[in-house]
C-alpha cells in the first residue's frame, strides 16, 4: 500500500509539472512577440473606445518597431514587406489607425522566414500565418 502511495505521489508530481505547459491559452514561445504586439493593440483599442477618438499606431518597418503614445513594441524581425490598407508602407515611418467602432486599418506584415501577420477582420489583433 505504501509503495502504491509513493507511485501515485511521483505520478502526480509529474502531472503538476506538465500541466502548465499544456495550457492552450498560454502563448507558445514562437508566438510571444505576436502576443506582445496584440497586447499593445488591445491597449490602443481600449483607449479608442474610452475616448471615442481613433488611435494612431506608428510602424517603423526598418527597425521593426510599433509605437503608440510612449509604448514601443519590437517585432521579432523587421518585416520584409509591409502593407497598410493594401498599399506598401512608406519609409521610414508608416501609420495605421484603430477606430472606436472596434476595428483597425488592414495591416499585413511579411517576415523573412515566410511568416505573415495579418489583421483579423473587424478586430484589433494580428493573426499568424506561416507560408514556407
Amino acid at each position: 500500500m505504501v509503495e502504491l502511495l509513493i507511485v501515485l505521489f511521483i505520478v502526480s508530481l509529474g502531472w503538476f509539472t506538465l500541466l502548465p505547459r499544456l495550457d492552450p491559452t498560454r502563448p507558445s514561445a514562437r508566438e510571444t512577440p505576436l502576443h506582445q504586439v496584440n497586447t499593445l493593440l488591445a491597449q490602443a483599442h481600449d483607449a479608442a473606445l474610452q475616448t471615442g477618438v481613433f488611435q494612431t499606431i506608428r510602424l517603423d518597418p526598418v527597425s521593426g518597431a510599433l509605437s503608440w503614445n510612449e509604448t514601443v513594441q519590437r517585432m521579432p524581425h523587421p518585416p520584409s514587406r509591409c502593407l497598410v490598407n493594401g498599399a506598401p508602407c512608406p519609409h521610414p515611418l508608416s501609420e495605421f489607425r484603430i477606430y472606436p467602432q472596434g476595428h483597425m486599418d488592414r495591416l499585413e506584415l511579411h517576415f523573412p522566414g515566410g511568416e505573415r501577420w495579418t489583421t483579423m477582420d473587424l478586430a484589433t489583433r494580428l493573426s499568424p500565418e506561416h507560408r514556407p
